[in-house]
């Protein structure tokens, strides 16, 4: 067993607060404040978090261990991790919540996980022309999934491919990036919905994005001529957040305001109109609609909040990197 006796840290934090409210299509989309926040400790650092369709299990990657650590989020627990290939980096998971695909960015390969079985299938990916290998990845609702490549060197090299998941095969796609290339960074994201997918070139000062419709193929673009690094994207896809801070409309591409915060990690609730972020000592809400900050939650004392935060397909829940482990917040 890789893990170390997995302690448990608590803290209930009572508030008072309603929440923020902000108007999105004539409804009142609430950003309601975490009631608890526990953390789910661990001695290893992970990469990328997925949540399962159910809300029940989170599945995060352990580049330094080349494994998958599976969290009951009911029992803040650990399971038997699951064995991938080399330096996995990205993780996501099928519409059915039946299969995980993880980017092995130390190889060329993805590692196919049949989560019932526990199977691991391995699919071998093309080299590129920098023997690049995969870094990130989305599953999709038109039986594909896209993934990124990274590879050793810094700016625009790497590529986008659309993996069909019934042959394993991947076709470069031409339309991400500049001249159809991306930077060794390109963090891919999805709408909840399995429709929409964003990427983000992070290490360019152009701050380039772009958002991708799996029914059509069809890609709008953008930059933001600034060092971006991740984004999120609500339950249909209409609203890209970047860095928890640039508030996209996926549909065209504009910038409609900027968020001042610190996040670490940031996601959108379902309708676009608010959001969370996962700061170094706190989880704050944000008020999308409005460009603003409201209220933080403090993490547990000691614990730091150093990456990705995802939430759960019913809304309620939340889990972010840590350097304690993964935190879990009931909202």
């Amino acid at each position: 067993m890789s893990y170390r006796t997995m302690l448990r840290s608590t803290l209930i934090l009572a508030t008072a607060a309603t929440g923020l409210f902000a108007v999105t299509g004539g409804a009142l989309a609430a950003t309601t404040p975490p009631s608890s926040v526990t953390v789910a400790e661990s001695s290893l650092p992970f990469g990328n978090v997925v949540i399962n369709p159910a809300s029940t299990y989170a599945y995060l990657t352990v580049p330094s261990e080349n494994e998958v650590a599976v969290l009951n989020l009911s029992t803040d627990q650990y399971g038997t991790p699951i064995p991938v290939g080399s330096d996995p980096q990205g993780i996501d998971i099928t519409p059915n919540g039946k299969t995980l695909y993880v980017a092995d960015s130390g190889g060329q390969t993805i590692s196919k996980v049949t989560i019932a079985t526990g199977k691991v299938k391995t699919i071998t990916t093309p080299a590129g022309g920098l023997n690049d290998t995969p870094y990130s990845i989305v599953v999709l609702n038109n039986g594909n999934a896209l993934y990124s490549t990274t590879f050793a060197g810094s700016g625009f090299g790497a590529n986008v491919y659309d993996l069909n998941l019934s042959t394993d095969a991947s076709t470069e796609v031409t339309s991400f990036g500049i001249n159809g290339e991306v930077t060794e960074v390109t963090q891919l994201s999805r709408s909840w919905n399995h429709k929409i997918a964003g990427a983000v070139l992070g290490d360019d000062s152009g701050g380039p994005f772009d958002v991708y419709t799996a029914a059509t193929g069809d890609v709008v673009s953008g930059s933001l001529n600034t060092f971006i690094s991740y984004g999120a994207l609500n339950k249909a896809g209409t609203t890209f957040l970047i860095d928890g801070s640039y508030v996209i409309d996926a549909a065209t591409g504009s910038l409609l305001g900027t968020i001042s915060d610190d996040c670490a990690g940031a996601v959108l609730n379902a309708s676009g109109g608010g959001g969370y972020c996962l700061e170094s000592n706190a989880i704050v809400t944000l008020n999308v609609s409005r460009f603003e900050t409201g209220t933080s939650t403090a993490l547990p004392a000691g614990t730091i909040g150093t990456g990705e935060l995802a939430i759960s397909p019913n809304g309620d829940l939340l889990v972010g990197i840590t350097n304690d482990g993964a935190v879990i917040a009931t909202i």
